[in-house]
């Protein structure tokens, strides 16, 4: 891919199979809507933190910011020929018969109702949901705390990080890398490192 080539030859600090998965998810989420700005704020990324490891880390943090794991993003993971071929080679080797399970807790806001329930989708399932992005435009509330959340790292990684030291660059680096996880352990985390507000 142009991208990749593109990517490893002015940031060859970066693993080629690093690039592959950013560029992927960035693709599956919004068929690289976001890339552009994405590749702008890599370049302020760079300026910020010359030291390779802290560049490396600062984009790893920065990409997740540009796509939520929302149910569309979520059926294409696990609807995709990959996981498939990982489902294969992880538990065939544990008997000739073996079903794999994916048990989901979607949360929807419909008409400012919050609405959260555990499902068992079947691949059908995901092959349909994750060709409704339109959900997205059209049910506004939608993931929004995530999306608040994603903007407040970015806006750390790209406002506060070029006013500190390494050290301090470093620490800073690590705990927005930290607010992840299930949406309890991601909300409680960026309530201890964005503020409470979160």
């Amino acid at each position: 891919d142009r991208h990749l080539g593109e990517l490893h030859q002015k940031y060859p600090e970066i693993l080629p199979e690093h690039w592959a998965q950013y560029l992927h998810d960035l693709y599956v989420y919004d068929k690289w809507e976001k890339l552009p700005r994405a590749l702008e704020d890599i370049v302020a990324l760079k300026k910020s933190n010359p030291e390779k490891d802290l560049f490396i880390k600062a984009v790893s943090v920065l990409i997740r910011t540009y796509f939520v794991k929302d149910e569309v993003f979520v059926s294409h993971l696990l609807s995709s020929r990959k996981r498939s071929l990982e489902d294969k080679d992880n538990y065939s080797k544990m008997g000739s018969y073996y079903d794999v399970t994916n048990i989901n807790r979607p949360e929807f806001i419909i008409f400012g109702k919050h609405i959260v329930f555990n499902i068992n989708p079947r691949r059908w399932m995901f092959l349909i949901m994750k060709r409704l992005r339109v959900l997205r435009s059209l049910l506004t509330g939608w993931h929004q705390k995530e999306r608040q959340i994603a903007a407040a790292i970015r806006e750390c990684l790209l406002n506060e990080l070029p006013s500190l030291d390494s050290k301090r660059r470093e620490k800073r680096i690590r705990e927005l890398s930290n607010i992840k996880g299930y949406r309890e352990v991601r909300y409680r985390m960026a309530k201890q490192y964005l503020g409470e507000q979160f």
